[in-house]
């Protein structure tokens, strides 16, 4: 018969030899079929979408993010037969956790392909209504308050970058793309709207189509990859301002934020302190910390030594870089590009 879970639920089943068929809160949070509160599956959200949420279809059990027994141990043959398996967590939540996000208003950004925005809002589960999704953020044992968290979601951050070296030829590698950006010290007045597939949080404009506005004769190729990499910055902020708090740093993580010239850009134009830890792969030291607070090496994350903090690397804002004006002719630049799908002539994306 059929199963149905995450790829965490997955790999536990495969790990425990299908004598565990369970998931943890923040991977069914991401399903859409499961309620927030409860931490259940939701009947009618699972008769809207046609699930069936009794049975063995989905995992039987929703455990938190932390455990010693609810996961199973290891079965297949190896040297970790017989090991537990202590703990489980979503990609952007254990990103969170690996950025020691444990106080309410805490707020990290991982740029990847993407760039993926959290907001820890403590025991509260906070519905939005500036467009961002509510979600788990973790619980650590069963018996533990769940942690929620905000979330939004950018589509384009590192893929604008290779973009630029594969589709546009500007350069070998997305670090050349940075680099040409920094030859020049303003783009000049051009704006360029990423919306290749339109626009995510906190906008979510489907018709939203890419823009390039302002152009002069004066402008080149530096100028362009100028202009892509703040509105990287730009789309950070927008949803910095939909979450609706002034965070005292922002924790970044993920490829692109290796960066110095990007973060610093980042820091001026939200006028947020940006802090970098010397590891930006945090999401597995997310995925590790849940492991040992399950295990019990750690009894609460106030037992976690913070070694993301040192050597971490943090950019200050310059309050003199126009951040208020610049974003305001950013948004200008975003509202044209809003509605040009329902525009395109003669059917010419379609097969």
């Amino acid at each position: 018969s059929a199963a149905f879970g995450t790829v965490e639920s997955f790999l536990i089943w495969k790990l425990t030899e299908g004598r565990k068929h369970v998931t943890d809160c923040t991977n069914a949070s991401r399903t859409m079929l499961m309620d927030l509160k409860s931490l259940e599956w939701s009947e009618k959200l699972c008769d809207t979408l046609g699930v069936p949420c009794n049975g063995n279809l989905l995992p039987q059990n929703i455990v938190s993010n932390a455990e010693k027994e609810a996961f199973g141990c290891v079965e297949v043959d190896g040297p970790l037969k017989g090991v537990p398996i202590c703990g489980a967590i979503g990609d952007q939540q254990g990103a969170l956790v690996g950025q020691r996000c444990f106080e309410k208003g805490q707020l990290k950004n991982t740029f990847g392909t993407g760039q993926f925005l959290l907001l820890n809002t403590g025991t509260e589960c906070v519905y939005s209504e500036e467009g961002l999704l509510s979600t788990v953020a973790y619980r650590i044992g069963e018996s533990a308050d769940v942690t929620y968290a905000v979330e939004g979601a950018v589509a384009i951050s590192g893929v604008g970058l290779k973009w630029m070296v594969e589709s546009m030829g500007f350069a070998s590698s997305p670090k050349e793309i940075v680099d040409l950006a920094q030859t020049v010290e303003s783009t000049k007045g051009l704006y360029f709207v990423p919306a290749f597939s339109g626009l995510m949080a906190p906008h979510w404009k489907p018709d939203a189509r890419g823009i390039m506005i302002g152009w002069t004769h004066y402008h080149g190729k530096a100028h362009l990859c100028r202009a892509l990499v703040e509105a990287l910055c730009f789309q950070c902020r927008d949803v910095v301002q939909a979450m609706g708090v002034g965070p005292e740093l922002i924790k970044v993580d993920g490829g692109v934020a290796q960066n110095d010239f990007v973060m610093q850009l980042l820091a001026d134009i939200t006028q947020v302190p940006v802090v970098r830890p010397k590891s930006v792969e945090t999401t597995g030291a997310g995925a590790a910390i849940m492991a040992g607070l399950g295990a019990g090496l750690w009894k609460s994350t106030k037992d976690i030594d913070d070694r993301q903090s040192q050597g971490a690397r943090r950019f200050d804002p310059d309050v003199e870089a126009e951040a208020e004006w610049r974003h305001g002719r950013w948004n200008e630049a975003l509202q044209r590009c809003i509605g040009w799908e329902d525009h395109h002539f003669g059917g010419e994306y379609e097969e």
